[in-house]
């Protein structure tokens, strides 16, 4: 997994991370690993439901020392745009997608990060000296309190990006390589998770379609109009078996798919059929 480990350059270096334990870091060792395996535990429980996400990325950012954490994911259960954030102001994710994305330094360079599972602060990406005179810096980040930022770039199972932030203001000391190694430890999960939420996320809507599509019954040319398309009639065929005028036969289509929540025809099709819509 790339991850950057040189907490006073400005390059990535790919690689594991040596951690050097000596027998005096073994009980710091041990209760890392405890910790760790209940971050692990708090993203499968954000995804199964059992656990908010605000809950668990609020437990992450109090481990490594955080004073603010976002995850941005498109499709996130149960948050708007796909993005939780943990005392930082939603305020400035509307002035960041407005004004601040289009100017952000740190944009080009995190595209360009290798493939998969990325450990890196802000930083390493662009010289401290660099960032803190651009406007992002002085006009976005300095007024949030947010001096440097610890970050996992990780995709899930399907391809799609995903991203943790964590901030730490000026009045807090550098991150260091404890903080990275237990955000490494966590890439694959949080991967794995959010495919999960995913899932569960539409297995959600589906059921949601199909329980509001009950309460909406169609009507006996719907159903006819619906029978005539699933077998492999168009609106011209369907119209001329049924003795209606192919806008009529269009309407009642339109009509079964509004009430079935169906974005096509096929998936219409296909719902009625589940649903026990279809007498053929």
């Amino acid at each position: 997994m790339p991850i950057v480990n040189d907490t006073g350059g400005n390059d990535i270096l790919a690689g594991g991370l040596d951690t050097g334990e000596g027998p005096g870091d073994r009980n710091a060792s041990m209760r890392m690993d405890d910790d760790i395996a209940d971050l692990i535990g708090g993203l499968y429980d954000a995804a199964l439901g059992d656990a908010a996400w605000p809950d668990v990325l609020a437990r992450l950012s109090a481990r490594v020392g955080g004073e603010g954490i976002l995850l941005n994911h498109f499709s996130l259960r149960g948050q708007e745009g796909g993005v939780v954030l943990v005392d930082i102001d939603p305020a400035s994710l509307r002035a960041y997608d407005d004004h601040y994305r289009d100017i952000n330094p740190l944009r080009l360079a995190i595209q360009r990060l290798p493939p998969g599972d990325t450990v890196f602060i802000d930083r390493m990406l662009v010289p401290g000296a660099d960032l803190d005179r651009t406007e992002f810096y002085s006009d976005f980040l300095a007024p949030q309190d947010q001096h440097s930022t610890l970050c996992l770039s990780t995709t899930d199972h399907a391809g799609q990006p995903a991203c943790i932030g964590i901030w730490r203001s000026r009045r807090r000391p550098p991150w260091g390589e404890e903080e990275m190694r237990l955000l490494r430890q966590l890439g694959p999960h949080l991967g794995r998770a959010l495919r999960a939420d995913r899932r569960l996320g539409a297995e959600a809507r589906r059921r949601a379609v199909l329980t509001a599509a009950m309460d909406r019954p169609l009507s006996r040319r719907e159903r006819d109009c619906l029978a005539c398309i699933a077998g492999g009639a168009t609106s011209r065929t369907a119209a001329a078996e049924l003795g209606l005028s192919v806008l009529t036969v269009d309407d009642y289509l339109a009509s079964a798919m509004a009430k079935l929540g169906a974005a096509t025809r096929a998936e219409a099709v296909a719902l009625a059929l589940m649903l026990g819509r279809l007498d053929r």
